[in-house]
Parts: structure tokens; sequence; C-alpha cells
């Protein structure tokens, strides 16, 4: 467990294990496919690269789940801990007394992501156009992290609990009808 911005983070050991597994996938699968196979000396390039890129994945995750707990302290709900796992984290807040606290609440989570993209994006595109359009180790790493943060978006948007489109699906019945329980039955 580690304490961020105040807020408990429990990293379970299949966190860490997905972490090294996005580190090994990238170091012996996307970067030779890509970038070509290296000599045995100069593997480490992949493997710093791969250990890199799965770091910063990883921290995005931790930024969309923070992002949750920090929208809703600013609402004034109670919030918890953070606990992050295999398929992803989860945030332990209190009872959202509101439709409006709700949608916010999962907005934030998802507008972190969609930025997280955005930059990533961005990035590789400067470096890609710096390398007169050619894939190096570096831009490749950036690109991997934009797509990933881009399908990441777009799955946490299915209107699904307990994803942040079924939170958003809930408040919005729950605002339409004015009632909480029949969001939380659809």
């Amino acid at each position: 467990m580690v304490n961020c911005c105040g807020t408990n983070v429990h990293i379970s050991t299949s966190f860490i294990v997905l972490a090294l597994i996005i580190a090994y996938i990238l170091t012996v699968n996307l970067y030779p496919s890509i970038l070509g196979e290296v000599e045995k000396e100069d593997q480490l390039h992949y493997i710093v690269a791969g250990l890199i890129t799965s770091f910063l994945f990883i921290f995005g995750i931790i930024f969309h789940e923070l992002a949750h707990i920090n929208a809703a302290r600013s609402l004034g709900v109670r919030t918890y801990d953070v606990e992050l796992f295999l398929f992803g984290g989860i945030s332990s807040i209190s009872h959202i007394k509101s439709p409006k606290e709700e949608i916010l609440i999962s907005i934030a989570g998802l507008f972190v992501t969609g930025m997280l993209s955005l930059i990533f994006f961005i990035i590789f595109n400067i470096l890609y156009q710096q390398n007169s359009q050619e894939f190096d180790i570096i831009s490749l790493s950036f690109y991997w992290l934009y797509l990933q943060n881009l399908i990441l978006f777009i799955f946490n948007s299915i209107p699904v609990t307990p994803l942040d489109g079924g939170h958003i699906l809930k408040a919005l019945i729950w605002y339409c009808t004015g009632n909480e329980k029949l969001g939380l039955l659809i």
C-alpha cells in the first residue's frame, strides 16, 4: 500500500504481474516486430523501454482512479481508498447523493484517460515527424501508450456498471426518473 495525494492505494500482486507482463510483451513482441530484432547485447534498450512504457501505462490507471477520488472530494463526497488489481482499479467512494455527483465523478476518470491518450498522441506525432515518419523505440512506445489509453477510454465509456459509462447511464436514468434504484436495475 502506498499513499498518493492523501489516498491509500492498495496494489495487488496481480497488478504488479500485469505491469511485468506488459513490459515483457513490449520487449519480446512489439518492439522486435516493428523495429526488428537486435543483438543480445542491445536488448537492454528494449527491456528498459518496455519497463518505462509499462510504468507510464500503469501510472495512467492510477491517475484515472485518483481523478474519481479528487472529483468526489471536491463535491464533498467521502472517499476511502483505491484498489488496483489485474483488471484495473476501483475507487472506494461513499454513497453519492445526486445524479450530478455521479456524472461528475465518473467523467473525471474518463477525462484523465482521454487527456492522457491525447497527450501521448501529440508526443508520438512530434517524435514521428522528427524521425522522418519512421518508428523508433521512443515514438513506438508513445504510440502504444496513445492506443492503449484510447482503448481504455472507449471501453470504460461502455454503459455497463461497474464501468464509468455504466455509472453515467445510471445517473442519467436517476436524473430523468428521480429514482436512483431504477438506474441500478438497467
